[in-house]
């Protein structure tokens, strides 16, 4: 029998999710449901990109938002938008091209200048998209972010604002032959996001 679209939902939401999208995009979507569903728990993961989808396989999370289209026949897939990276400085900023990424695997720079040899950059790591705004900030290099983390801050400014990387959000969840409310509600929150 389903449930009415009235009743009170209960159980685990487990959502796995990066940084630059987390925070900013996916928790607000999921806000309302939360709050009208008081006994409904949540389980957010946030990690790197290569860390996220061997947590769907496992089954640890239920929902996954990454940058890749995974090839799995078990998953289905939706495309949430376009997340359009630029490259920023602070403003004024008179130093090196140096580079500020999550780790030595975080490709958006390299693939930002085209494919350029990693090697030839020269780069920090700072783990996360609010720690790389933060370097950035403090005069610490220049990064390659998400548009939408910084097009309210008065600090920073874009070097070439016509020259975006965009990059593909897509939602994740194995296929199942019957869903529950919960999880019904859930794609219904989550595929109603906006990207800029």
């Amino acid at each position: 029998m389903k449930a009415s679209a009235d009743e009170v939902l209960a159980g685990v939401l487990r959502v796995g999710s990066f940084s630059s999208v987390a925070r900013s995009i996916i928790l607000p979507a999921l806000s309302g449901l939360l709050i009208k569903n008081p006994n409904l728990q949540l389980r957010f993961v946030v990690r790197e990109l290569y860390e996220l989808s061997p947590l769907l396989r496992s089954g640890e999370i239920d929902f996954l938002i990454t940058t890749e289209i995974l090839k799995h026949s078990d998953f289905v897939s939706h495309r949430l938008g376009f997340e359009k990276n630029v490259l920023i400085q602070k403003k004024g900023y008179k130093g090196p091209d140096v580079f500020l990424d999550h780790d030595e695997e975080d490709r958006t720079t390299v693939d930002y200048f085209g494919g350029r040899d990693a090697s030839k950059l020269q780069r920090r790591y700072l783990d996360d998209i609010y720690g790389i705004i933060d370097g950035v900030r403090l005069g610490l290099g220049k990064a390659v972010v998400p548009h939408h983390l910084i097009k309210d801050l008065r600090d920073i400014e874009i070097l070439n604002p016509s020259k975006t990387l965009s990059i593909p959000i897509i939602l994740h969840y194995y296929e199942q032959p019957m869903y529950t409310r919960l999880h019904e509600t859930a794609v219904e929150a989550l595929t109603a996001i906006s990207i800029d």
